[in-house]
């Protein structure tokens, strides 16, 4: 038996015993399968009954003529990230376990009702007879096929509508969610529907996004036009007329998507002025401002006489905080994207913790080698601008600085949730269990107490305090009443708080005795992040402005008694909910008896074999068909491709299989049959990655083996060992590439029948330009040869690299993109912006040197008004100095293929 034999053999050992340990359970319904660790089972049951009822209320909805087929749900609860989806290759649902603040809902709520309604959008696009046959034929290339005629807005926003009416709480009752539509629709001209639905890349606002442009569009035409207006739509889909999902809404409303998106803005600009001129407007004395019309975001962190600390986000500048002390100026220091965000989303919590001598937050990171596993941990700045790591592997969402070290909110894959006292050195005192499924944030320390806001916590939401020398337990200072709270803070008289109880986020106080409560400013478009300084009896806070977030004072003399000005809680009208019309007015379904679910092992080697792409193909002279399968749990990815040459007679396969290890490694083998040879390998891969505190690294090293037996020659055997890295730091928003990113890969090949080595070295380096739109890439590859085959690639105007020794390739080019087009040309193309660069190509073997220099021109394009088919043609002008010709160059990318 040869190594490849023997290697061979030990990978199916391994797939047939590594496959067949499991620590999942599945609880089987009729409308999903819901895989979970065994260690969450009472969370499990819960979320299967609230996930029967919500998928119900979808199908009253979007029914399904077929019916609804049971979809694999994955509950990743070791993944402490907040996220969930559907998808296909192959179809199921992942869900992931850290709760997120944006919706006033348990976080498997939110998941159960958004991607519940995915699960439903996804089916019914494959309700019609075409759809069906499609799907029959290509398996879920056919089914994505179908996918993409409909909007992302759609899906995401009609997603956003099912939270805010099929529950109590959802983004569309947050003012936060929409803040930045509805500043910029108020005071800027609003884009058309393409650049809004698709847009550039480089428009005036961060983010609108499927979810905000999605809720108020589905919505309005839902509203409008009938609640089943995208269930007759989406059956239309895929007839043989051939009926777009935008020639579908005219066929049924008469108007086409520009026309009726224009509708939709009047009517909801309309309504958002009248809201707007109902109180008048606090004054206050703004504090920073934007060098330029660019949007770009100011956030208190703290504030006094002495030092003032802020956080600022821009378009075109990565997150810094930037401290101001007195006649010392200011000192700059970036701060993770992922820190950041918890300022400018929908979420709008107090990510930053500041104390005068640190400055600390949670660092989300990655698993080193575990997939769908990661952690939280405590980061914090000192006073030297050196960045400490105070905590390993830990879950933690949140954190307080005080005089006597840490307090941080934990998260567990339990999803128990605690706060947790750490010393000075991020060495575990304490912790203090509170509700289950609670998430709590806005944690700050004063007066001796630690204040913070708890959420999705079971009638339990709320500003909580704890008095730290008493120990006592949590004491709910404030209920939350179908409202955001967010960003306590105290004074002598008075607790200050943001409230969306008026449909904007505006500045709130309550009595510390008494407890009376009143709205005690009123901004155009929401306060936030309020800071009590107390030498210059300021609150300081975060005022919306329509190119961001601008930092205000307001006087505040802190008197024990209310100001005239002030408005009780109880005179604040009531606000209005954009999709009231569309809220049922019949009880939900019953929910099912929890413990009525029948749960077994979930047998991991049972559900390898997924397939869920297949086709057939043919061009007359040759046949071929082909077939992809991945399991659910991403362990076993299989290929198989088979093919006959009738001029030739000739037939050929391709069998791939890869596995993966629970740790995290791949194991992989691999048999190919051709006209002239064919091979057996076994290969090993173990990938790996890392987050810095202001980048990402990915690592990877692969050991493979492969026996080749040609049809004329000797057999032989290969022996290949790879590597590679990175180092990514994180960019501006509207960056084209990274300030630095730096690639490395080798690979070598050993021959051991000729003890024939080749090797390959391939190095990428990407810098930032002289503007935030300009870009420097640069390559070098190295190539020694011994074989036939090259290791390196071929640049289509050079010859082809297969000389025998050293060859090297280098690449420059300097990227410069022009900006937004934003132009529309009919539903088939949408150019959102225009690359140029400027090219310098070297190859350089022991025979030949080969040099040009290039000017590339690439569009950067959507197809069919979907944002997922993003085109990238480019074309290419060489000039050649050793033969002073020219060549021309074209290439094209689809979706990132």
């Amino acid at each position: 038996m040869t190594l490849t034999q023997k290697l061979f053999a030990v990978l199916l050992l391994s797939l047939s015993t590594l496959a067949s340990a499991t620590d999942w359970q599945v609880i089987r319904h009729p409308y999903f399968n819901l895989i979970f660790d065994r260690d969450i089972e009472a969370d499990a049951r819960r979320t299967a009954s609230r996930l029967s009822v919500y998928l119900e209320q979808h199908l009253d909805e979007l029914p399904i003529e077929r019916g609804l087929p049971p979809t694999d749900i994955v509950l990743y609860t070791g993944a402490h990230i907040s996220n969930g989806s559907v998808g296909i290759f192959p179809y199921r649902s992942q869900w992931y376990n850290r709760p997120a603040p944006f919706a006033q809902l348990e976080w498997f709520d939110v998941l159960a009702v958004h991607e519940g309604r995915h699960i439903v959008q996804f089916n019914q696009s494959r309700d019609s007879g075409w759809s069906r046959l499609v799907s029959l034929l290509f398996g879920e290339v056919g089914t994505g096929a179908m996918l993409l005629l409909l909007p992302d807005w759609y899906l995401e926003g009609d997603a956003t509508v099912s939270e805010t009416t099929l529950t109590e709480g959802g983004r569309g009752r947050v003012a936060s969610f929409d803040l930045w539509y509805r500043t910029d629709l108020l005071t800027e001209d609003a884009y058309d529907y393409e650049r809004a639905m698709l847009g550039t890349g480089f428009d005036r606002l961060p983010y609108i996004g499927p979810y905000v442009l999605g809720y108020f569009f589905s919505g309005y035409l839902r509203t409008t036009y009938g609640d089943d207006i995208f269930d007759a739509t989406i059956d239309e889909l895929g007839q043989w007329n051939g009926s777009f999902f935008s020639t579908a809404i005219k066929d049924r409303t008469g108007k086409d998507l520009d026309e009726l998106y224009n509708d939709m803005l009047d009517e909801l600009t309309a309504q958002w002025r009248s809201e707007l001129e109902r109180t008048p407007v606090t004054t206050v004395e703004h504090l920073s401002q934007s060098a330029d019309s660019l949007w770009l975001s100011h956030y208190p962190i703290s504030a006094d006489t002495e030092t003032q600390l802020a956080l600022s986000i821009g378009l075109t500048q990565r997150p810094k905080l930037t401290f101001t002390r007195g006649s010392q100026g200011e000192v700059s220091v970036e701060v993770p994207a992922a820190v950041a965000r918890a300022y400018r989303s929908g979420s709008k919590t107090r990510a930053i913790s500041h104390n005068g001598s640190q400055t600390c937050w949670i660092l989300d990171r990655p698993a080193l080698i575990q997939p769908n596993t990661s952690f939280g941990d405590l980061q914090c700045l000192d006073s030297k601008a050196h960045i400490n790591v105070l905590t390993k592997g830990d879950r933690l969402t949140g954190v307080a600085v005080w005089e006597n070290g840490f307090i941080a909110h934990r998260f567990d894959a339990q999803r128990q949730s605690s706060l947790v006292w750490f010393d000075q050195h991020g060495q575990e005192k304490a912790t203090l269990a509170l509700p289950a499924h609670s998430l709590a944030t806005d944690l700050i320390v004063q007066d001796n107490q630690l204040l913070y806001v708890l959420s999705s916590s079971n009638g339990q939401n709320g500003i909580y305090s704890i008095a730290l020398n008493e120990q006592t337990q949590p004491r709910q200072l404030i209920a939350a009443n179908q409202e955001s709270l967010r960003a306590p803070v105290l004074t002598d008289n008075w607790l200050i708080y943001t409230s969306d109880l008026s449909g904007r986020d505006q500045l709130m106080a309550q009595h510390r005795t008494t407890g009376a409560r009143y709205q005690i400013a009123h901004r155009p478009f929401g306060a936030y992040y309020p800071v009590w300084n107390d030498s210059d009896q300021q609150l300081v806070f975060a005022d919306y402005q329509p190119n961001g977030m601008q930092i205000a004072a307001l006087s505040f003399d802190d008197m024990n008694s209310p100001e005239e000005s002030w408005i009780p809680v109880k005179a604040i009208p009531s606000r209005t909910v954009w999709v009231d019309d569309l809220i049922p007015n019949t009880p939900p379904p019953t929910e099912p008896d929890q413990h009525s679910w029948a749960i077994e092992d979930y047998s991991v080697a049972g559900n390898l074999w997924n397939p869920y792409s297949w086709a057939v193909s043919s061009d007359g002279s040759t046949l071929g068909a082909n077939v992809r399968s991945l399991d659910t749990l991403n362990r076993l990815a299989l290929s198989a491709d088979v093919g006959y040459d009738f001029s030739q007679s000739q037939w050929s396969a391709d069998l791939a299989a890869q596995y993966r290890l629970n740790a995290g490694p791949w194991l992989g083998g691999h048999w190919q049959r051709t006209a002239d040879y064919t091979d057996l390998s076994v290969s090993i891969q173990q990938p790996a990655q890392l987050q810095w505190t202001l980048a990402s690294s990915q690592l990877s090293a692969e050991l493979a083996a492969r026996q080749r037996w040609p049809v004329s020659g000797n057999e032989h055997l290969l022996l290949q060992a790879g590597a590679s890295a990175n180092y990514v730091r994180e960019r501006a928003m509207q960056a084209i590439e990274t300030p630095f990113g730096l690639s490395q890969s080798v690979k070598g090949v050993v021959n051991t029948r000729s003890q024939a080595v080749s090797g390959l070295s391939e190095t990428h380096l990407a810098l930032s330009g002289w503007h935030t739109r300009q870009a420097i890439n640069g390559r070098v590859a190295t190539q020694w040869l011994n074989e036939q085959t090259p290791l390196i690639r071929a640049i289509p105007i050079f010859s082809t690299p297969d000389t025998q020794g050293l060859t090297v390739q280098t690449d420059v080019d300097y990227r410069i993109n022009l900006g937004p087009v934003g132009q529309g040309f009919g539903s088939l193309v949408y150019w959102r912006n225009t690359e140029v660069s400027l090219n310098a190509r070297l190859q350089q073997s022991e025979t030949e040197t080969e040099t040009a220099l290039g000017l590339s021109l690439s569009p950067s394009l959507n197809l069919f008004r979907n944002a997922m088919l993003l085109a990238t043609p480019q074309v290419s002008v060489y000039y050649l100095p050793s033969s002073r010709e020219f060549a021309l160059a074209f290439s094209a990318r689809l979706a990132n293929f």
